[in-house]
C-alpha cells in the first residue's frame, strides 16, 4: 500500500518527535534520579562528620570506651536511617589495629578486633588470680575485683564475637568496597570516609534509603505523563500541519544529521518560530546545549589529574603547543619538579599518606603561581611541571624558589629524606630564550629534566637551570 506524502511526513516526523521526546524523557528521568541520589548522599555525608570525628579520636588513642558511652550510642540510634558503621584504622598511640562496629538492630557499638590469643590470656589470668585467692592474703577484695573484671572482659569478648557473626551475615559483602555507592536493589547507601587521625583509617556507613523505590516510581510516572501528553499533542498538530511543516522540518532534520561538532546552539533552524516547529527546534536547542555542556565537561575532566586537580600531560601538550603558536611577548619558562625520595616516603608512611602528600604539594605549587597565564601540571607519579611566561632567567628562578620554599614550609614529616626530615622538592628549570629557538614541549621538558637531574645530584631540595 502506497502512503501519501502527507502520511509519510506525518509518520516520519512523528517518529522523530517520539525519538526526541524519548531521549529528553530518559535524560530528564536520569537527571532527577541522579539529583535525588546526590542530595541523599550529600545529606548523609554531612551528617556523618561528627561521628567521623568521634571515631577518629577513638582510633588515635586506641579507645573503645568513648564510642560505647550511652550519649554517643543514643546519638547513633536517633538516626533512624543509619543501619550500621564500621570504623577501622591504626592507632596513633600504639600503632595497633583498631576496628569498632555499630548495628542499629543490635543497638550497640562494640570492639570488633581482638589480638590473637586474647581469650587464652584472659583464661590464664583468671586461673592465676584464683590461685592467689587460695593463699592467705589480706587484700582478697582486690583480687576478687580483678577476677571479676577478667570474667567480665571474657564475657564481653564472647558477646562481641556473637555481634561480629551477626554483622558479617548482613553486611560483610558491602565492606569489600572502599567507595561511596548506592545499591538500588537493596535500597541502601554505602558511604566510606577517611579518618582524621595521623595513622589514617576508614569509617564506613550504611544508610537505609528504602524510599528510593517510591521516588523512582513517582519520577517515572511524571516523566511518562509528560511524554504521553507531548506525543498526543504532536499527533494532533501533525495531523493539521504536516504539509505546512514539510520544509522547516526537512531543514531541521538535515541540520540534526550534521556532524556533532558543527552543530551550533544559535543556528538551529526554526528556533525563532512561534509554532510547534519552533517548540521542537527549541527543545533540540536545549538538548544540544546540554550535550555540548556535557562534552565540554568531559573534555575538562580529561585534561585534569583526578588526584591533585592539576592539569595533566595532555593539557600540557595542548597549552604548550598553543603558546608556541603565539607571537612571543615574553619568554616561555618550564619547570620540572620531583618530590625527593618519594618512593621511600610511600614505603614508610603508606600510599594513602603518599596520595595526601601529593595533593598538598600540588596545592602548594598551584598556590605559588600568582599570575594569569602560569600553569601547573601533574605529569605522573610524584613528577610535576610548571609553564611560565617570564621576562628573564632571574624571574623563572624566583618563581621556582618560591615554589620550593613553599613546599618545604609545609613541614610534612619525611624522616628518610636525608638532611631535611620533611618533604622537599627538586626543580629543574629551562627557558625558551628567543622566537627563533626551535623547541617544542618535549625538548623543553627534556632540558628541564636534565636540570632536575643536576639538582638531584647536587643534594636535592634545590633548583638547577639549563638553557634551551
Amino acid at each position: 500500500m502506497k502512503l501519501s506524502i502527507k502520511a509519510k511526513i506525518f509518520i516520519s516526523h512523528f517518529a522523530l518527535i517520539v525519538i526526541l521526546i524519548g531521549g529528553l524523557s530518559y535524560h530528564h528521568f536520569n537527571n532527577e534520579m541522579e539529583h535525588y541520589k546526590g542530595t541523599v548522599q550529600a545529606f548523609h555525608v554531612a551528617s556523618s562528620h561528627s561521628i567521623v570525628s568521634t571515631f577518629s579520636l577513638a582510633i588515635s588513642g586506641e579507645n573503645y570506651a568513648n564510642v560505647q558511652l550511652p550519649e554517643f550510642k543514643d546519638e547513633l540510634r536517633r538516626n533512624d536511617k543509619l543501619l550500621c558503621i564500621q570504623a577501622e584504622g591504626i592507632s596513633d598511640y600504639s600503632s595497633t589495629k583498631y576496628i569498632a562496629r555499630y548495628d542499629s538492630e543490635i543497638g550497640e557499638v562494640w570492639r570488633a578486633f581482638y589480638p590473637e590469643g586474647f581469650e587464652d590470656q584472659l583464661t590464664q589470668q583468671i586461673d592465676k588470680l584464683k590461685k592467689i585467692l587460695l593463699k592467705p592474703k589480706k587484700d582478697n577484695v582486690k583480687v576478687e575485683f580483678l577476677i571479676q573484671r577478667a570474667i567480665d572482659a571474657k564475657e564481653e569478648y564472647f558477646l562481641h564475637h556473637e555481634f561480629n557473626q551477626q554483622f558479617k551475615e548482613k553486611f560483610e559483602n558491602l565492606f569489600a568496597k572502599s567507595q561511596t555507592f548506592i545499591d538500588s536493589e537493596r535500597q541502601i547507601l554505602f558511604i566510606s570516609l577517611p579518618t582524621t587521625n595521623r595513622n589514617g583509617g576508614e569509617i564506613s556507613f550504611v544508610y537505609d534509603i528504602s524510599e528510593i523505590s517510591e521516588i523512582q516510581k513517582g519520577i517515572l510516572r511524571s516523566v511518562l505523563l509528560e511524554s504521553v501528553l507531548t506525543i498526543l499533542l504532536s499527533v494532533v498538530l501533525l495531523g493539521f500541519l504536516s504539509y505546512k511543516i514539510t520544509n522547516p522540518l526537512d531543514k531541521l532534520s538535515n541540520y540534526i544529521a550534521n556532524d556533532f561538532d558543527s552543530l551550533q546552539v544559535n543556528n538551529v533552524p526554526g528556533a525563532d518560530r512561534s509554532d510547534e516547529i519552533g517548540t521542537l527546534s527549541r527543545s533540540f536547542v536545549n538538548l544540544l546545549a546540554q550535550m555540548k555542556n556535557y562534552v565540554n565537561r568531559l573534555e575538562q575532566l580529561s585534561k585534569n589529574d583526578p588526584l591533585t586537580g592539576l592539569l595533566n600531560r595532555r593539557a600540557f601538550d595542548e597549552i604548550f603547543s598553543h603558546l608556541l603558536t603565539r607571537p612571543i611577548e615574553k619568554k616561555i619558562g618550564v619547570l620540572y619538579l620531583d618530590i625527593d625520595n618519594f618512593k621511600k616516603y610511600n614505603d614508610k608512611y603508606g600510599h594513602n599518606a603518599g596520595d595526601l602528600t601529593l595533593q598538598k604539594v600540588a596545592q602548594s605549587i598551584n598556590n605559588s603561581l600568582q599570575r594569569k597565564g602560569d600553569y601547573a601540571f601533574r605529569l605522573g607519579g610524584e613528577e610535576f611541571s610548571v609553564v611560565l611566561s617570564v621576562e628573564d632567567r632571574e624571574q623563572i628562578m624566583s618563581i621556582a624558589e618560591r615554589i620550593r620554599a613553599n613546599v618545604e614550609s609545609l613541614q610534612i614529616e619525611h624522616f628518610d629524606n636525608s638532611n631535611y626530615g620533611v618533604v622537599t622538592i627538586s626543580i629543574g628549570a629551562c627557558m625558551k630564550v628567543t622566537e627563533d629557538d626551535n623547541v617544542d614541549a618535549l625538548s623543553m621538558l627534556d632540558n628541564a629534566d636534565k636540570a632536575l637531574y643536576e639538582a638531584k645530584q647536587n643534594g636535592r631540595n634545590r633548583i638547577a637551570f639549563l638553557s634551551s
